[in-house]
């Protein structure tokens, strides 16, 4: 743990340094124009962006989602959607028609690096069942929450430049790429580690947890020979991992140490042969068959960063946001992957935050329309409610996020040690004979509720 209270020491130094620097970028001149376009803007296209947008509409908030990218993101590998995700999936209307696609995945293998089978167990051995997990592609979640938007929602290849307090601090104003502004009464931050609204927030950069990832999805048109199970390949300072999605579709996964690089969002065939390569000779099974299936377009490769933001003591302030402006999703909280929570714990955002908003609606009065026809009533969000509500979502989100990321962190960091002393205790000693699995799923029964019918 020496490598790690190292770098928590440049963690913090470079934290200060981020946040003095973001501080003084946060606090731009606010804009005198008090007019109010939108009710709610939602930066970023993703999982958190479009989850958040379609719990908005299903609490008849309106909201304009923002994405950079050109059109709708088909890239990407797969996500694993735990029961936790599932319950947020039905709240917002759409688990049942991913459900269908998916194989249900009912077991647990811990394996060493030669493919050994050292632990085995079902999910149903697990407390706290029924258990649901499936791996879903990225694009195909997207394409279910989008399908479910109103037309229009999606405003794409517009990217965020500034975020601006409207004076009286009611509202927001965005600064848009070529210099569009656009004011809202809520923005709502869901782009990602690099958020451009975290960023305004003041919030610190995500730090570098060690090790990178290179994943993919295997596509075999004959079908392929996996069981319904997830397996764990734990060698010394890498891993992988495998499970099958559908009948011809495998995801596989590789965590290895290294520095810090720029990440790549597409590695192609550099990708799968940097996989294969860093697990080198040795591994048993056929992670590497499964590996050299995969489409150069179906992988990719990111260095793993997180951001802790622990709740503090009575009395004391922890937050995401100000004013009306507010984060979700990965812009919140970046969490390494090792408990498969990223995109669970944005879906639970997504409801969590709409049911909130939704107490801060108002009904307009019914209006006589110009050809004499009375127009049907609407309504809005009351700018004065606006801050409480964001900051009761903020209270009830950051201790479940910041639990996760923690405990994320730590499984991490215990499974990329390298030193063959400990490695060879946990295969054949920790793994096969001490660890038992009644509680390795307690994180994935958060019930993230429900949205109110009126």
């Amino acid at each position: 743990m020496g490598r790690r209270a190292s770098s928590q020491v440049n963690r913090s130094t470079c934290t200060r340094a981020v946040n003095a620097e973001l501080q003084t970028e946060s606090k731009p001149q606010s804009r005198a124009d008090p007019s109010v376009e939108e009710e709610v803007v939602v930066v970023g296209g993703g999982i958190a962006g479009l989850s958040t947008a379609l719990a908005l509409h299903r609490m008849g908030i309106k909201s304009l989602v923002l994405e950079s990218a050109p059109g709708p993101r088909d890239s990407g590998a797969a996500i694993a959607l735990w029961r936790n995700a599932w319950r947020a999936l039905d709240v917002l209307g759409v688990g049942e028609k991913l459900r269908h696609d998916y194989i249900l995945l009912d077991r647990v293998q811990l394996c060493t690096k030669k493919g050994k089978v050292v632990r085995e167990f079902g999910l149903d051995e697990v407390k706290g069942g029924p258990h649901e997990y499936r791996g879903v592609h990225r694009s195909a979640l997207l394409k279910v929450l989008a399908s479910e938007l109103p037309e229009g929602t999606v405003r794409y290849g517009t990217s965020v430049q500034q975020v601006l307090p409207l004076d009286g601090g009611q509202g927001t104003e965005l600064i848009l790429g070529g210099g569009e502004r656009l004011s809202a009464k809520v923005v709502i931050g869901c782009d990602g580690t690099k958020s451009a609204v975290a960023r305004h927030l003041a919030l610190p950069q995500p730090n570098y947890a060690g090790y990178s990832a290179i994943r993919g999805v295997a596509n075999f048109p004959n079908g392929h020979n996996q069981k319904s199970a997830v397996r764990q390949i734990w060698g010394a300072g890498v891993r992988a991992g495998t499970y099958p999605m559908n009948r011809t579709d495998v995801y596989w996964f590789t965590v290895f140490n290294s520095p810090e690089e720029e990440p790549c969002p597409s590695c192609g065939r550099h990708g799968t042969e940097a996989a294969g390569a860093g697990l080198g000779r040795g591994w048993g099974g056929d992670i590497l068959n499964i590996i050299r299936a995969t489409p150069a377009e179906a992988t990719t490769r990111s260095d793993i960063r997180d951001r802790w933001t622990l709740p503090k003591p009575v009395g004391g302030q922890s937050t995401w946001g100000r004013g009306s402006v507010t984060v979700a999703g990965d812009a919140a909280h970046p969490m390494t992957p090792n408990l498969g929570q990223g995109g669970c714990a944005a879906l639970e955002d997504a409801v969590v935050l709409a049911r909130e908003l939704a107490k801060a609606k108002v009904s307009n009065d019914t209006k006589t329309s110009q050809n004499g026809h009375r127009a049907d009533k609407s309504t809005s969000l009351d700018p004065q409610a606006v801050e409480d509500v964001l900051r009761r979502y903020e209270r009830e989100r950051i201790p479940r996020a910041a639990k996760l990321t923690v405990q994320s962190w730590v499984y991490g960091t215990l499974l990329q040690i390298g030193f063959p002393p400990v490695t060879f205790a946990r295969d054949n000693v920790v793994v096969p004979y001490l660890f038992q699995p009644d509680h390795w799923l307690d994180h994935t029964l958060y019930d993230c509720g429900e949205l109110p019918t009126s």
